[in-house]
């Protein structure tokens, strides 16, 4: 082995924009350690989606979720993939495979048993690992660690351990995800240009205000794409009254509201004051107006974020229906943002 392979380190950001859920921000890492990928991250990215009918990764629990639609699907045209199937996996040594995949240019995104990595229970979440180094032994992994969106470096033998551990769940699971190792190279280097469309974020946009699917615009050959398109999914604005609906059916119960949620919508919003700034280094077009709407909007969600927390807390029923209120005015403020970002898009 070269000495020059005993240490990789791949490209890759701490996205605070994309990190609710981490099979976006496992692109969104990767896009954006590319600043010339930057016009493609901001054309994408803008519908969202309410399911309320989803099933819990290696479990046969359902739950509802809101999140970008098309986060994991729509990247997968940037990137080169391998995938190992449950099936495949015979004494698969995960650590000479993923030093390997690493030294070839792949990102490696597959699952573990978080509780040997500080959650509470067993349970297979997903992970993806960015770099290695044969001097320390040690992997660089990115996931949610004690809760927290967060790197650690994972010693060779732990990370034999926990995907040992990992794979005994999903292979007893009827949920089981076949793909469990995915390796993903870029299409794509630092001197790639991406030229943003304008007519495919004008109908984008226009498609979130509308309420429809963004999949009738540019849908994704990925097998996975289909969970952005469940029975029960609800697309752009009409997300908000699915989410009050299943609110005020838990508030009889005061039950935990679910935080990533409320987290997934900030997040849109923090992208949103992204795309505005990447139209006005192209096209010099003047967003005041809407810069101010969203500063607004993301410190009403600032608020929201921490009523939630603090719901969750005390479960007092005043805070629960402050909620209620609260997000039926953010559909109000965020329909009168998108009417305004759509008209200035088409007087571009």
């Amino acid at each position: 082995m070269k000495d020059c392979m005993l240490e990789v380190k791949l490209p890759f950001v701490m996205d605070e924009t994309l990190r609710c859920y981490l099979c976006n921000a496992f692109w969104g890492g990767i896009l954006s350690a590319y600043q010339n990928m930057e016009e493609w991250i901001v054309e994408h990215y803008i519908q969202m989606f309410y399911v309320s009918n989803r099933f819990i990764l290696n479990t046969n629990q359902i739950e509802s979720q809101l999140n970008y639609y098309g986060g994991w699907s729509e990247p997968m045209k940037l990137f080169e993939q391998q995938l190992v199937r449950l099936g495949d996996i015979k004494n698969y040594d995960i650590v000479n495979e993923l030093s390997h995949a690493l030294e070839q240019g792949y990102y490696c995104y597959t699952y573990i048993n978080e509780k040997y990595v500080g959650n509470k229970q067993d349970t297979a979440h997903d992970v993806f690992v960015i770099g290695k180094n044969d001097r320390t032994k040690k992997f660089k992994v990115i996931g949610y660690f004690n809760s927290r969106y967060s790197s650690i470096e994972m010693d060779y033998e732990l990370m034999m351990e926990t995907f040992a551990s990992g794979l005994t769940i999903a292979l007893s699971s009827n949920n089981a995800i076949d793909d469990y190792v995915k390796l993903y190279k870029p299409l794509f280097n630092d001197k790639t240009v991406y030229h943003l469309k304008l007519g495919t974020l004008i109908l984008r946009t226009q498609e979130y205000l509308d309420s429809t699917s963004t999949g009738m615009l540019k849908r994704s050959g990925d097998i996975n794409h289909g969970m952005y398109e469940m029975p029960n999914s609800y697309y752009g604005l009409s997300m908000y009254t699915q989410w009050i609906e299943e609110l005020a059916f838990q508030g009889s119960k005061l039950g935990e509201v679910d935080y990533r949620k409320f987290h997934a919508v900030y997040e849109h919003k923090l992208m949103m004051s992204r795309r505005v700034g990447v139209l006005e280094r192209k096209y010099g077009t003047l967003f005041n107006h809407e810069k101010k709407m969203l500063r607004e909007i993301i410190h009403f969600l600032e608020v929201l974020r921490m009523l939630a927390l603090k719901y969750n807390n005390s479960r007092k029923k005043e805070n629960f229906e402050n909620i209620l209120q609260k997000i039926s005015v953010l559909h109000d403020l965020d329909k009168e943002f998108m009417m305004q970002f759509l008209a200035t898009l088409k007087k571009i």
